[in-house]
């Protein structure tokens, strides 16, 4: 699997001389239900995993038993009780600096931004957490663009957001804005990805909702003998920007599935440039189809 650019080295005349650190272009997810799966942890090692996303604290503490020499660990924390959160990550991995701090801005609001920020580079500045961002999932298309804008202008390394094949306006206008910053982004896929495939195979007449009639119009992506869930993460592993992507895994067949996308053919420029037109045209849905969603 191949790896990706995470933490940039420190420019000369840094406090901290820390090295580039690169992680896998796939990355593993993880919350309290998926720490506990039978052999997950250990599979996500084997297949070269080396990105762990800990959404909790139980899951932060699975992780730092299993992995914590071998793999680069993000913990996720409420960005309105970052410094509580802060303090559990450090005594869960022993004192140790965090690898990369989120604030997850779901709870916050907007307003959370700034002081979220003053507090994230204190940490950072305190030797106690290498990296830092923003956890945008979960925002609506609005906040999450607003958010994600305002913190590109602010030179945030890093930043997480939801982004897939159906809906990709917000992920593309934030890819676009951090065109030539040092911003990279963690991608967040969507839990139905894993399920794509199977709205290949229905009749016409069960398709009712407006994902799977984009769905049916993106099945030209598994013409070249991959899948449609590994498409998806081809699609945003397309973005020069995109340091990792976190698909929906809760099982280790769940992980091998979306392993295997690493194997998959990348995105041709033509079919890429097919996904343009059909977003253009709103998958050419009839007004009644399409749903309520952010417009530029």
């Amino acid at each position: 699997m191949r790896e990706r650019v995470f933490i940039p080295a420190s420019p000369c005349g840094a406090q901290t001389a820390d090295a580039e650190t690169t992680v896998s272009e796939i990355g593993l997810s993880l919350t309290a239900d998926t720490g506990e799966a039978p052999g997950l942890l250990q599979s996500a090692l084997t297949q070269g995993v080396t990105y762990w996303h800990a959404r909790d604290r139980a899951s932060l503490a699975a992780a730092a038993a299993e992995v914590r020499e071998q793999a680069v660990i993000g913990v996720q924390a409420d960005a309105a009780s970052l410094a509580e959160d802060c303090a559990e990550a450090l005594a869960v991995a022993g004192g140790a600096p965090v690898d990369a701090l989120w604030a997850h801005m779901t709870t916050a609001g907007l307003d959370a931004l700034e002081p979220a920020l003053v507090s994230l580079q204190g940490f950072q500045q305190a030797g106690k957490t290498r990296a830092y961002g923003f956890s945008l999932e979960g925002l609506s298309d609005h906040d999450q663009l607003a958010a994600g804008e305002w913190a590109i202008q602010k030179g945030v390394p890093l930043l997480l957001i939801a982004y897939s094949l159906h809906e990709s306006q917000v992920g593309r206008d934030l890819f676009r804005l951090a065109e030539g910053s040092p911003t990279r982004f963690i991608v967040a896929l969507p839990q139905e990805t894993t399920g794509l495939d199977l709205w290949l195979g229905a009749d016409l007449a069960e398709i009712v909702s407006s994902l799977a009639r984009k769905t049916r119009q993106l099945r030209f992506l598994t013409e070249s003998g991959r899948s449609l869930a590994q498409a998806a993460i081809k699609f945003a592993l397309a973005q020069p920007s995109v340091a990792c992507v976190l698909p929906s895994v809760r099982t280790v067949a769940d992980l091998q599935a979306a392993v295997s996308a690493a194997e998959s053919p990348d995105l041709s420029r033509a079919e890429l440039n097919r996904i343009d037109d059909l977003v253009a045209h709103g998958f050419h849905l009839q007004p009644g189809e399409m749903p309520t969603v952010y417009n530029g």
